[in-house]
């Protein structure tokens, strides 16, 4: 998420350590942002010390910790999902008041990659397409502000970063306003006039009330008063209703929607959420998320309802508007707030924002279709390659190239195989259930058509790959494109070792499965790219 850096006030210390199954480990004091504290494996239960007083809650993500009774008295006890990254933790008093806030630093499973090649993938995942890597997971990843991707967890993350701070911003413009001076003329009793002009002049000298009055009221020092005439006069007052008050008006009204919109959003992904062993759920993070959308929402609706706001007739952004709050520090800040708060795009340059990213499996299988992508641009730059979102099957990411003989190469990022089927030419079925594998690569050209399916595992202990090899056998055996059944189904995993017999080319030919070492550290030369293709899709017949 977005992170709500808090200074440390008068924060009691926290320490944290490893649960495992050799025992705990040595306990590490908490240090607060802007300090990183690391030691923290995905899938590891972690104890942090709960303070003895002050009703302290921990929350991580928003999700707020339990409580459980240790050897050491009263701890959080907190397990990370199937996630690396930084996750961001609050400590909280009775009053929701954020003392204090921590960078909590979570590293990959030590039987997967290290740190650094999984945020190698991440960054070349991010810099093909970022919506590829951001997910509801709880760590986070710098973000940047450019581009039109939007999505409510995009969304609510930018209300979280600059929410609070776009309130405050308001308050103090509440208190500082910009009034606007309006010029008006008035009818008033001459002897109330302080201020007249020409006009003034040559209207009296065309009023025969007043002419008469001053005839009449020569020889008496106290005319009657229902004989005083009035003069126009100008007249100049103070208003808020001006341009500066109206274009903060209507950003406020702005980010309003945004929070109202999210709430139902949300809400509904809350809903329809499908509960995983491998992804960490909403639920326990939602009722944090929508008390503070609720309480956004009402603290601007007070706003709207107090000065300079309410005085407001017309809220609307306009030229006048922008250029009087260029000029104003107050307004500045709070209408830079409210816009990104509310902004679209999620690309370079970095900013202080961060966004959720997907789990590490995710990652990888993500990765697999980025870096195969590039392989096969590569390996035929002769090719016109184009991406899209769209395919016969469904909306799905696809990399595709074709030639003037008739060839046709596509690569599929988690196509859907309906289950039955028409068994029309080029149409996904199963014979089974619906099946969605990772990546599907299909040749076509005038004299056959085949296809190959990948399943990214990020996987690579014997055990873990001999039980993923499942899936590649569903896969072979369930899978059709039209009445073509799959050439191969092979299983994409990080290194080497677990499996060796599942790796070799060889048993691949024989037996239509196997395991495909795919290392994010593969060189992206075009001799290791025409290499692996060679090895999963007959590459010299296909494009000879």
């Amino acid at each position: 998420m977005s992170l709500r850096h808090r200074a440390l006030i008068n924060a009691p210390s926290l320490a944290a350590w490893t649960i495992s199954a050799q025992g705990s480990s040595s306990r590490e004091p908490l240090a607060p942002f802007p300090a990183r504290n690391s030691g923290f494996e995905e899938v590891s239960t972690v104890h942090i010390k709960k303070p003895s007083d002050g009703g302290f809650s921990l929350l991580v993500d928003d999700e707020i910790l339990p409580v459980k009774e240790s050897f050491d008295g009263l701890v959080w006890e907190w397990t990370p999902g199937f996630y690396a990254g930084e996750v961001t933790a609050e400590l909280v008093k009775p009053n929701d008041e954020v003392i204090a806030t921590y960078i909590l630093d979570v590293s990959p499973d030590s039987k997967k990659l290290g740190a650094a090649v999984f945020q190698s993938m991440i960054d070349e995942v991010w810099q093909e397409d970022p919506f590829l890597v951001i997910g509801r997971e709880p760590p986070t990843a710098p973000i940047g502000s450019l581009g039109r991707e939007q999505n409510p967890l995009l969304e609510y993350s930018r209300l979280r970063c600059y929410g609070a701070d776009f309130l405050h911003a308001l308050w103090e413009v509440a208190r500082n306003p910009i009034h606007v001076v309006r010029y008006r003329r008035e009818a008033i009793s001459m002897y109330r006039v302080r201020r007249a002009d020409r006009r003034t002049a040559l209207a009296a000298l065309s009023n025969p009330d007043l002419a008469n009055f001053l005839n009449r009221s020569s020889d008496s020092d106290s005319p009657p008063s229902d004989l005083t005439p009035t003069l126009d006069v100008p007249s100049y007052e103070s208003d808020l209703d001006g341009a500066a008050n109206r274009c903060l008006a209507a950003l406020i009204q702005g980010v309003n929607r945004r929070a109202e919109a999210l709430r139902l959003a949300l809400g509904e992904m809350v809903q329809r959420e499908e509960i995983g062993e491998t992804r960490t759920s909403l639920a326990g993070r939602w009722a944090v998320r929508r008390t503070f959308l609720n309480h956004l929402s009402e603290r601007l609706r007070r706003l709207m309802r107090q000065p300079p706001f309410a005085a407001v007739t017309q809220p609307e952004v306009s030229a006048a508007g922008l250029n009087a709050i260029s000029a104003h520090p107050l307004y500045a800040r709070a209408y830079g707030l409210g816009w990104r708060s509310i902004r679209h795009g999620v690309r370079a340059p970095t900013s202080e924002e961060r966004l959720w990213i997907s789990p590490t499996w995710e990652i990888f299988e993500r990765w697999c279709f980025v870096r195969l992508g590039k392989l096969l641009r590569q390996a035929c730059s002769n090719l016109d390659w184009r991406r899209s979102e769209q395919h016969e099957s469904r909306a799905v990411s696809v990399w595709h190239a074709n030639d003037n003989r008739g060839n046709k190469l596509e690569l599929l990022f988690q196509p859907e195989f309906a289950s039955g089927g028409d068994r029309r030419p080029h149409q996904f079925w199963s014979l089974s259930q619906l099946r969605v594998p990772d990546l599907v690569l299909t040749i076509e050209s005038p004299s056959r058509a085949s296809f190959i399916v990948l399943d990214a595992k990020y996987r690579q202990s014997r055990s873990a790959v001999l039980d993923a090899m499942t899936s590649a056998h569903v896969y072979h055996d369930a899978l059709r494109w039209g009445d073509q059944k799959a050439d191969l189904a092979l299983l994409l995993v990080p290194a080497s070792g677990g499996a060796p017999w599942l790796e070799d080319p060889a048993f691949h030919s024989r037996e239509g499965v196997g395991v495909l070492v795919f290392p994010p550290d593969l060189p992206e030369g075009i001799t290791s790219a025409v290499k692996e293709i060679n090895r999963m899709v007959a590459f010299a017949e296909a494009w000879s």
